[in-house]
Formats: C-alpha cells, structure tokens, sequence
C-alpha cells in the first residue's frame, strides 16, 4: 500500500458514518423494523432506538408491497442527505443497502 492509498484509508476510518450506514448496521439481524419510525426490534424482543445513535426518522421516497401487505421494496433518505434501499424475498430474505450523501 503506498502513502496516497494509506492517507485515503486513514480519512476514510475517519470520516463519520452517515445515517443510512448506522441505521442499516443497527438494523441487521433484527425481527422488525420501522425506519421512518426509527426503531428495530430484536428477536429478544429489545427496541434499539435510532435516535440514540443521533440519527433522525427516515422519509420514504418509494415503497412496494406484496398481497400480504409486506413491504418487499424501499428507499428511504435521511436528514443528512444519505439513502437506505430495502428489499425483501422469501428465498433471500432481507437486503439492506446504505448510500451516502452524493453517491452514486
């Protein structure tokens, strides 16, 4: 590794996290989860709230349900500008993915 590719993983570690990768890190494994809400529940029945993480409720942008009334799609943007896309299959179960501010 030289010196230009240490400084940028040196910055990197440093940067804060965005909303959407706190919430998508704090969501995974969880039994429910409410993100405009700002919570998930674990499977041992404890709520982790977003909002002691520092983050606030999520805005839905889009949501796509099943017959059941599931939501099998979902974006969702934060106060900071960062995204979090969901999506739900019986064979795969749940995707999360998170998206800072900006990219791609």
């Amino acid at each position: 590794m030289n010196l230009q590719q240490r400084l940028a993983a040196k910055r990197a570690a440093l940067a804060p996290e965005s909303m959407a990768a706190t919430v998508a890190r704090l969501s995974q494994g969880a039994a429910a989860v409410s993100w405009d809400a700002g919570y998930a529940v674990r499977y041992d029945g404890r709520r982790v709230l977003f909002s002691d993480h520092g983050v606030s409720p999520a805005r839905c942008l889009s949501q796509k349900r099943n017959a059941a009334g599931r939501c099998v799609r979902a974006v969702f943007v934060y106060a900071d500008g960062s995204r979090l896309s969901f999506a739900w299959s019986e064979e795969s179960g749940a995707r999360i993915t998170a998206r800072a501010a900006g990219s791609v």
